[in-house]
């Protein structure tokens, strides 16, 4: 029965034939190839995915709601309106409010300010 086992091998107990060496070169250049391939084609995937990425987040049109409120904010602080006449609440630039109250805190005449809609009341 040791013999039937031992069919193909021979007494010494090792093989005698040689290994393919074209064939373990031949799979481990296509193992090499499909590698290569591989990592290009995930590299152009993600490239593909950032570029969309960066047209959708910075390089898309604006949307017009958008624009058109980014536009009346604008106004709205660069605008001259009379708010309250009877108590003399008017409404003026940003840009000249921040100016005023420089000077008021310059020249010591700072007066408490209430942003309109509150209900803090000016003590002065």
């Amino acid at each position: 029965m040791t013999e039937t086992a031992h069919n193909g091998h021979s007494a010494g107990g090792y093989e005698k034939k040689d290994v393919n060496v074209r064939f373990v070169l031949l799979v481990s250049a296509a193992v090499v190839v499909i590698v290569v391939l591989s990592l290009f084609w995930v590299d152009q995937w993600v490239t593909r995915l950032n570029e969309q990425a960066v047209y959708e987040n910075m390089l898309q049109p604006a949307n017009p709601v958008l624009v058109e409120l980014q536009a009346l904010e604008s106004s709205n602080l660069a605008a001259y309106r009379v708010l309250d006449s009877t108590k003399g609440v008017y409404q003026i630039p940003i840009d000249s409010a921040m100016a005023l109250v420089v000077e008021q805190y310059k020249t010591n005449q700072v007066a408490p300010v209430s942003p309109v809609g509150t209900r803090q009341r000016n003590p002065r």
